[in-house]
C-alpha cells in the first residue's frame, strides 16, 4: 500500500513538473528591445529656393565617414595642423538633393556668419569628433564643427546651427567642348565654376616683348578635361566667339586656366574677356583667348 502511494505521489509531481513546462513554454512575453535615443542637435538647411530641412545628428552622421588631418590658417597667417572625424559638406548636399550652389552662408550658435564660396568647400567636413574620436560638445565646439582645409579661420564654424543656401542664376552662357570631327558638348557656366577654384598669378607677354603680372580666378583646363572624361588629348583648338582660333599642344596647357573673374574677384564680362577667358601662363599673347566660345581636341 505504501509502495503505491509512493509511485501515485512521484507521478503526481512530474505531472505538475511538465505542466509547469507547457505554461512556460508557451508564454507570448517579447524580449526586452533598445530603442536608439532621439536627435537632441538638428542643423537648419535653409535657402530662398529650397525646402528648409531640420537635419538631425543621427542623419549626417549617416553620411560616409572620413578622419582628415586639416592646416588651419590663423589670422598671424601661421598655421595649425589638427584632426578631425566626420561628414564631406558636399555629401550632406548630395544627400539633400541640393544643386547649383553658388555659395553658403554658415551660421554660428553666437549669431556669427560667414558667405563662402560653394566651390571652395570641397574638402570642408561637418566634424562631429575630434582626432581621438572623442564627441564634440557644445564647449567643444560641437556638435556640429565646420572644418574648411586651407581656409582662413574665420570660416572654421563653431557650433553650426544653419547653413543658408544660395543658388546660381540659370546658365546663360556655354563652353562647347568636343572632340574634332565628333559633336560637342555644351557645358554651362556653372558646372565649369563646380570644378576647383584656383586663384594664379600668370605673366602674360606681349607682341612688344614687355610682360604683365596678372591674376585670375577660375579652373585649370586639365580639370576639366578630366571632369569630362578626355583622355589622352594631343591637342587643342581654341575658338574665340569672334572666329579667332589657336591650336596648342596640350603637353604646354597643364597650368592653362578657364578664368571666369580677375583677380579681384570680380566676374568677367563679355566686355572685359569674359564669361571664360582663357588664361596660358608662360605662352605669348596669342594664347590668351578673349570671350572663348569653343574647345577642340585631338586623342
Amino acid at each position: 500500500m505504501r509502495q503505491r502511494f509512493f509511485f501515485l505521489f512521484v507521478v503526481a509531481i512530474l505531472c505538475g513538473a511538465m505542466a509547469t513546462g507547457c505554461i512556460s513554454g508557451t508564454s507570448t512575453e517579447q524580449p526586452a528591445t533598445t530603442t536608439p535615443a532621439p536627435d537632441t542637435f538638428f542643423l537648419a538647411v535653409t535657402g530662398e529656393e529650397i525646402t528648409t530641412r531640420e537635419v538631425g545628428l543621427s542623419e549626417i552622421q549617416s553620411l560616409p565617414y572620413l578622419h582628415i588631418t586639416a592646416t588651419m590658417v590663423k589670422k598671424t597667417g601661421a598655421t595649425e595642423e589638427t584632426a578631425w572625424g566626420g561628414a564631406l559638406f558636399y555629401d550632406l548636399m548630395d544627400h539633400l538633393g541640393i544643386e547649383n550652389i553658388a555659395s553658403v552662408v554658415l551660421v554660428a550658435l553666437d549669431g556669427y556668419e560667414k558667405e563662402v564660396e560653394y566651390n571652395q568647400l570641397q574638402e570642408a567636413l561637418l566634424a562631429w569628433e575630434d582626432g581621438e574620436g572623442v564627441a564634440l560638445t557644445t564647449e567643444t565646439g560641437g556638435p556640429i564643427r565646420f572644418v574648411a582645409p586651407g581656409l582662413p579661420s574665420n570660416t572654421w564654424m563653431q557650433n553650426l546651427i544653419e547653413v543658408r543656401v544660395i543658388l546660381r542664376e540659370a546658365d546663360s552662357f556655354y563652353l562647347a567642348v568636343g572632340i574634332e570631327g565628333d559633336t560637342a558638348t555644351q557645358v554651362g557656366l556653372s558646372e565649369i565654376q563646380s570644378l576647383t577654384n584656383q586663384h594664379i598669378t600668370a605673366t602674360l607677354t606681349k607682341k612688344t616683348g614687355e610682360t604683365e603680372e596678372t591674376e585670375w580666378g577660375g579652373a585649370y583646363l586639365v580639370d576639366l578635361m578630366a571632369h569630362l572624361g578626355l583622355t589622352g588629348v594631343q591637342t587643342v583648338r581654341l575658338v574665340a566667339s569672334d572666329g579667332y582660333e589657336k591650336t596648342i599642344d596640350y603637353a604646354e596647357l597643364q597650368e592653362a586656366l578657364l578664368a571666369w573673374e580677375d583677380g579681384e574677384g570680380v566676374a568677367l564680362t563679355e566686355e572685359t574677356g569674359g564669361p571664360i577667358r582663357f588664361i596660358a601662363p608662360g605662352l605669348s599673347s596669342s594664347s590668351w583667348i578673349q570671350n572663348l566660345a569653343e574647345i577642340w581636341v585631338t586623342v
